[in-house]
């Protein structure tokens, strides 16, 4: 059975906004001068994902498939 069919479909429009949301953010944290420490940098990118993730679990009352995911965040 494929659970995708029961899901609420997510709004275009705010994927599009967290996206760029995300994007901006990326484009910051590598447009500092200071070199950040590899985890560091991992921990920066994974709050970057976590922000949009609430963003979209509060819009759509559920949270992202794996698919939405990559699809937003690579």
């Amino acid at each position: 059975m494929n659970e995708s069919n029961n899901l609420t479909p997510s709004n275009p429009a705010l994927n599009a906004v967290l996206e760029k949301k995300g994007m901006q953010e990326v484009e910051k944290l590598l447009s500092n001068k200071k070199p950040h420490p590899p985890l560091e940098m991992q921990t920066a990118l994974i709050n970057i994902m976590k922000e949009g993730e609430k963003e979209f679990v509060k819009e759509n009352k559920r949270t992202m498939t794996y698919l939405e995911m990559r699809s937003l965040y690579g």
